[in-house]
């Protein structure tokens, strides 16, 4: 008996209590599980019976009897289970969200840390802090003659079109800033992250570019998951704070126009 390949078992934190975790990446699931699931799982790997592991876990007979049907249940055994393949949810919500992972993030990571990895350092953090601020200032200053808040209706079709483009590449970027968080969190305790796909997801019709980093659930530190999940956020506010500065700093209307659709 063994537990199903591409699992994740791992013991982690979360407001000061230990957790137990099965990530399941290729299927984007999570489930928590009983600290004696826990051990039985992490044990199953194929290299001892289930003798042997129920001994090392200090589980008997009787737990052992209660636990396998619902890890079978769940289907976080090899080859039992109804769960080995993903949910299917209703049409209507297939047609609304759609994911496609179509490459491989791992081996781009170390020319993407070149060049965003200084974005993480923390005397960038307070770079951002600080022009943040004068960013926040100088907008909040603007005294609604200049095109704040005129900007949205001036665009025609093929500028609507463009903006688009331009938030595609945002959304690139957002996603990147996941992805590199997640191989820089991962780094820092002690882990090797050897996959971190990417592709496209299909929101209200809409495609928009994605990344997965189910995997950050490895991380026991909750403060390293936050940074990996505020990462995308956090990398495209670095790009909004860059546009007011130049809207601010400019005269030609078209620049500036350009600077405050991005």
């Amino acid at each position: 008996m063994v537990r199903r390949p591409g699992l994740s078992v791992v013991r982690t934190v979360f407001r000061g209590r230990p957790r137990y975790v099965v990530s399941d990446v290729a299927a984007g699931r999570h489930l928590s599980i009983s600290p004696a699931a826990y051990r039985l799982l992490a044990g199953l790997d194929g290299r001892r019976p289930l003798g042997a592991v129920a001994a090392r876990a200090g589980l008997s007979g009787r737990e052992i009897a209660q636990l396998v049907p619902r890890l079978q249940l769940a289907g976080l055994l090899a080859g039992e289970g109804p769960a080995a393949s993903a949910p299917v949810g209703p049409i209507e919500g297939r047609a609304l969200f759609l994911k496609r992972e179509l490459v491989e993030l791992g081996p781009w990571l170390p020319r993407i840390d070149r060049a965003m990895g200084w974005l993480f350092h923390p005397l960038a953090a307070l770079a951002w802090l600080g022009l943040g601020l004068v960013a926040l200032l100088l907008f909040m200053a603007e005294d609604g003659t200049g095109d704040v808040r005129r900007w949205m209706a001036q665009f025609d079709a093929a500028q609507l079109v463009v903006l688009y483009l331009v938030f595609l590449a945002l959304k690139l970027l957002h996603e990147l800033g996941h992805a590199l968080a997640l191989w820089k969190m991962a780094a820092a305790a002690g882990l090797q992250v050897h996959s971190i796909r990417a592709g496209i997801a299909v929101m209200l019709v809409m495609p928009f570019p994605f990344t997965n980093v189910s995997s950050a659930w490895r991380v026991q530190s909750k403060w390293r998951r936050a940074v990996v999940g505020v990462a995308g956020m956090y990398v495209e506010s670095w790009i909004a704070i860059a546009a007011v500065l130049l809207w601010a700093a400019v005269d030609d209307p078209l620049l500036k126009s350009a600077a405050l659709q991005v």
